[in-house]
């Protein structure tokens, strides 16, 4: 069984690339699968991203399209580490309390 590493098209992070084999493709994320094309027992492809403890399929018409759709996908998450889109994250009320006493 042959495979490859190819680096993603998308301006993913650098902990990104694809292992491309004869009927899958997955995404890799460091040593962790996130995403995966893969051909069903009809033979058409499908898609799976497994993001933030949830799992999200989908058809699509090829393995091309399959990874172009999971890295534009990946692409617009908010809060991949390496990605410089990070969610703000709000302070707990005691503390921004804490910190308007603190200033007074």
């Amino acid at each position: 069984m042959s495979f490859a590493y190819e680096p993603p098209t998308r301006p993913l992070p650098p902990a990104c690339r694809w292992l491309v084999q004869a009927d899958t493709a997955h995404l890799l994320w460091n040593a962790g699968c996130i995403a995966i094309v893969y051909r069903e027992r009809d033979g058409a492809w499908a898609t799976q991203i497994n993001w933030q403890k949830s799992t999200l399929r989908a058809r699509c018409g090829s393995m091309a399209q399959g990874r172009r759709w999971i890295e534009r996908w990946m692409e617009k998450q908010r809060g991949l580490p390496g990605s410089g889109a990070r969610h703000v994250v709000r302070k707990p009320g005691w503390m921004q309390a804490f910190e308007n006493f603190a200033t007074r």
